[in-house]
């Protein structure tokens, strides 16, 4: 029987699914295990619409488990409960190292009433998370097999005279994210309407890019009827079209109101892309952001803050302007060499 390096499992449809950051690094990391290792050497199943096919996502497992001398996991909040603990169960059976791949930063919310759980993430050999924020929250949970593993994406970095440094009024501003209530929009929306109004002319136009979460879907359809000339939805874009696209723009705003954001894949797009961010300061966002060197922050979920910061950008563009270098510098941490590193050294002290 051919006992392959790495087994994966996770979400890897992006057909028949909206793309999102949870299956983009997925395909991502995958894509260069086999580049590291071969492809004739990772085994890979998918987890695609596991909770109709339960029966079927269990014998995949039980033939990863036989066949892998090491398994990489990447299942969100609700798969989580389910593949660790068959897994942990198989391994007494199988021989293999098991690794849980972490994207995003809920993962201590979720143990701190889940003891079993809780159990079952202390007995893996290792877990890859994004950010050092959550690796010493987990070390509260006496979880200490913990190693940062930041986000990256096989896309081009722009060159330096690639850089559009010539901004002025209105500044062309883009939302990069799903579009739902809880990634901040409407609240981001409001504010440029207000800035807008207050100073008298469109100071600043907003380009809305990413997926409509469903129960969303209906009410902003309703505010797009609404929304003046200065704020458009542009759609989705490919995820590796990305920085194609947010080159051309001022500033990137996340406004996410999600406390346990990990590390958020548009942020990397925008490095790559030499744009700077302005963020909500989520659990874990200066490990991402560098204040007044790749962006500029305000207090989470605090609106007033979020305008003032935005008239106080109008009135001094340059010092966004000036961190387009720096953002480039930024995003050439992340190369996918570089970071893949991180399991592949790992594993290879099993």
């Amino acid at each position: 029987m051919k006992k392959y390096k790495i087994g994966t499992c996770g979400h890897y449809d992006l057909i028949n699914t909206i793309p999102n950051g949870q299956t983009v690094k997925t395909i991502n990391v995958t894509n260069e295990l086999k580049k590291h290792y071969g492809s004739e050497n990772i085994k890979v199943i998918s987890t695609h619409d596991w909770k109709k096919r339960p029966l079927k996502l269990f014998f995949n497992l039980i033939s990863l488990a036989r066949t892998s001398q090491n398994i990489l996991i990447f299942p969100d909040y609700n798969g989580v409960q389910v593949i660790l603990p068959i897994l942990n169960f198989l391994k007494k059976f199988y021989k293999f190292s098991l690794y849980y791949v972490v994207i995003g930063a809920w993962l201590p919310d979720l143990l701190k009433n889940k003891k079993r759980l809780r159990k079952h993430v202390k007995s893996l050999d290792g877990l890859f998370v994004e950010t050092n924020t959550l690796k010493e929250q987990l070390y509260l949970y006496d979880i200490k097999q913990t190693y940062v593993f930041p986000n990256f994406k096989q896309i081009k970095i722009v060159n330096e005279n690639e850089l559009i440094m010539n901004h002025t009024i209105p500044f062309r501003l883009c939302f990069f994210s799903r579009v739902t209530p809880q990634k901040g929009i409407i609240e981001l929306i409001n504010t440029i309407m207000q800035i807008n109004i207050e100073l008298g002319k469109p100071t600043f136009l907003l380009d809305i890019y990413g997926p409509i979460d469903k129960d969303f879907e209906k009410d902003f359809i309703k505010m797009i009827e609404d929304f003046p000339s200065e704020i458009n939805y542009c759609g989705i874009v490919d995820p590796y079209d990305s920085v194609t696209v947010l080159k051309n723009y001022f500033l990137q705003v996340f406004p996410t109101k999600y406390k346990t954001e990990g590390f958020p894949g548009s942020i990397l797009d925008s490095y790559c892309a030499g744009v700077p961010v302005l963020v909500s300061r989520w659990n874990s966002w200066n490990d991402i952001v560098e204040e007044g060197k790749t962006g500029l922050s305000y207090d989470f979920d605090n609106t007033l803050d979020l305008k003032n910061k935005l008239i106080y950008i109008s009135k001094n563009p340059n010092r966004i302007i000036d961190m387009r270098t720096n953002c480039i510098e930024e995003a050439k941490k992340f190369e996918p060499k570089k970071i893949i590193k991180t399991v592949t050294d790992v594993i290879m002290m099993d």
